[in-house]
């Protein structure tokens, strides 16, 4: 959508892949702290320029007196929820099928799936995955493991990969270690999005050393743990960014919506669009008129 609607850059785009810095799809990779990507920042005139350098339009938006591509801020949800975390929980579950009991691959993701039911009991999970197919895990040889599931369901998911790493894998094994060490990076993200809990430099560190151990699992042989862009585009936001990813996430939206929609329920009387909106709006005013004040 950035790159239809605004003309941002795409993730392929050799010249720059990302509307925050200069790095090129070569330099995905570096997730060091010493990456030359976090000095070379994109203003947003030169992002601008950019854009019309490639012969496309700017959007009419940006003639609004004060907006800039600053403002146009990274989500957690559909960078990381449905991009970072499913890519590491598909390719962690699929290594871990090898230590599942059963004679078919079938048969070892069943396993798998009954100690996530049983990890659901356990914990009180609400987003839960209603099954878990091969198929959910990886669609082909030839393809990177990913868990296809929503956004909720991978994040119901993050603490359980933790634990079940931890049970199956050899702190002897190089390869093994570093996914267990990886997940646990990952659990340590989730854990900073609290508002009690937010530390920018904890959230960065973990986020760097998670990103780090992904990368060095990467198999392009085996396609496993392959690194892909929003992989920078989470570093961005994790480690670029000082404001709490949760302050501007899509759930708030969704939470707003189910607000609305509280707001909006009616239990007779006149059920038109303007009797609908005015009872919305006194509501609304009713409820939050100690933030309005």
């Amino acid at each position: 959508m950035m790159r239809e609607v605004f003309s941002f850059p795409s993730w392929a785009q050799q010249n720059g892949c990302c509307y925050k810095c200069k790095v090129t799809p070569s330099g995905i990779r570096q997730f060091g702290t010493g990456a030359p990507w976090r000095d070379q920042r994109l203003s947003h005139w030169e992002l601008l320029a950019r854009i019309l350098d490639e012969g496309h339009s700017i959007n009419p938006i940006f003639g609004a007196p004060g907006l800039t591509s600053q403002q146009f801020m990274v989500d957690w949800l559909h960078c990381c929820d449905l991009g970072v975390c499913a890519d590491f929980l598909g390719n962690a579950f699929w290594h871990i099928l090898e230590f599942m009991p059963g004679q078919s691959r079938d048969q070892r993701v069943s396993a798998l799936f009954l100690k996530m039911r049983q990890y659901y009991e356990d914990h009180g999970v609400d987003s839960r995955l209603d099954n878990l197919t091969d198929l959910m895990l990886r669609k082909g040889p030839s393809k990177s493991p990913k868990l296809r599931a929503k956004a909720a369901e991978a994040r119901g998911l993050v603490s359980f990969c933790k634990l079940i790493t931890q049970e199956f894998l050899s702190d002897e094994q190089p390869r093994e270690l570093a996914i267990k060490e990886a997940a646990k990076h990952l659990e340590a993200c989730y854990n900073c999005l609290s508002s009690d809990h937010f530390d920018h430099a904890t959230l960065s560190d973990h986020c760097t050393r998670f990103c780090l151990l992904y990368g060095s699992l990467e198999d392009n042989d085996k396609h496993v743990f392959k690194v892909k862009p929003k992989f920078h585009l989470w570093q961005e936001l994790c480690c670029m960014s000082t404001s709490n990813p949760a302050d501007h996430w899509t759930y708030r939206d969704e939470d707003y919506g189910g607000l609305l929609a509280q707001l909006s329920r009616r239990r007779g009387g006149p059920n038109t669009v303007i009797s609908v909106g005015a009872h919305v709006l006194h509501r609304f005013r009713a409820k939050c008129s100690p933030f309005l004040r």
